[in-house]
């Protein structure tokens, strides 16, 4: 008997007064800050202020500081903070050569897909128009804003270079030539 009240009594209870409804649009971006600024290990900005808290210890290990940092730029680059990525990862890299040559590898990666997005933002973004990112590219998808892309290629180069049977690398490198 008690388990048929309960919908009764919730039916029953009060409601809290809402604020002015929200458009979709608003319910979207509170919905999406909300699930970005939680703490959740798997997405939003809880894995990337975890790796910042880790980096504050001054006694780490360099080639465990440059791991961290390599992962830092990859948080980076998922919440669109492209410039910050690339500075960390560009930072990372120089230090890397020397210190971690195992990282320098996954470093070529991560920059080449960084500059790859650096020269998306610039060209299909902030240009935007109907010709954007369809294949194959012509008029106004081609990339006026040539920088980005060119030290994209740059690293997939040295990735291929290094593993030429890298399908993912040499697909990239194509998509840097248009």
């Amino acid at each position: 008997m008690g388990l048929h009240l309960a919908p009764l009594l919730l039916a029953l209870a009060p409601v809290p007064p809402q604020a002015a409804a929200e458009t979709p649009a608003q319910e979207f971006q509170r919905v999406g800050r909300e699930l970005y600024e939680n703490e959740n290990p798997f997405i939003g900005a809880g894995p990337r202020r975890a790796l910042e808290r880790q980096l504050e210890d001054s006694a780490l290990a360099l080639e465990k500081r440059l791991e961290l940092q390599a992962q830092l730029g990859k948080e980076y680059l998922k919440a669109a903070e492209v410039e910050r990525a690339l500075a960390l990862l560009e930072k990372t890299m120089e230090l890397a050569r020397a210190s971690a040559p195992g990282l320098v590898q996954r470093l070529h990666r991560q920059l080449g897909l960084a500059y790859l997005r650096q020269a998306e933002q610039q060209n299909c973004v902030a240009r935007h128009n109907a010709d954007c990112c369809i294949f194959p590219l012509k008029d106004g998808a081609i990339h006026t804003q040539r920088e980005p892309a060119l030290k994209a290629r740059e690293h997939y180069l040295a990735l291929l270079e290094k593993t030429p049977e890298d399908r993912e690398a040499l697909w990239l490198l194509n998509l840097t030539a248009m």
